[in-house]
């Protein structure tokens, strides 16, 4: 994690091992995470512009993470941080693991953004889990604005883009895709 210098990955300080514990020093993120953001923002009827731009940021972050030959394997809502002005930061790298094109079969991930692959405990590509996970979290942003009625042009973009993420690994578009599309 040490080598990872992005604007939207959160930053490793330093680490020590006391004891028999090893602990890191993250770079702080003020703002919490984007699904307390995402509940608090629409409730109260926020501009669903930057719950978007967070979003966005989120794919870039995922995109650098990839051309680094990691698959982060745990992306959620809860590990995406934010800090001023929400500027995201991607957290939370206890699964993440160097994908260098062989297959993975360990079972990973949070259940709701869980790969259906994974769930099937058959060998993946570690990419193409974190773009099920990252179109899921698009869908929970669709979800909530549904709730709250604000169907907006923001709104339909994210259904058309959650639509393109399929259950088949194969048939899910590349992270570039997905940027040419934001």
């Amino acid at each position: 994690m040490t080598d990872l210098e992005h604007p939207f990955i959160i930053k490793l300080i330093d680490s020590v091992e006391i004891d028999d514990s090893f602990m890191l020093l993250l770079e702080f993120a003020p703002n919490g995470n984007f699904h307390d953001y995402i509940k608090k923002e629409l409730i109260l009827q926020k501009n669903e512009e930057d719950v978007i731009t967070i979003f966005i940021q989120i794919v870039y972050g995922v995109k650098y993470l990839h051309s680094k030959k990691i698959a982060h394997r745990d992306l959620k809502p809860q590990n995406i941080l934010l800090c001023h002005s929400n500027i995201v930061k991607i957290a939370d790298f206890g699964l993440a693991n160097r994908f260098e094109g062989k297959s993975m079969a360990s079972y990973v991930g949070s259940d709701r953004y869980r790969a259906p692959e994974i769930y099937r405990r058959k060998r993946y590509d570690g990419f193409k889990a974190d773009l099920y996970s990252i179109g899921a979290i698009l869908y929970d942003i669709f979800a909530e604005f549904s709730k709250n009625e604000q169907k907006n042009e923001y709104a339909k973009e994210c259904l058309k883009l959650s639509d393109k993420l399929q259950e088949n690994p194969d048939d899910r578009p590349s992270l570039n895709d997905i940027v040419k599309k934001l």
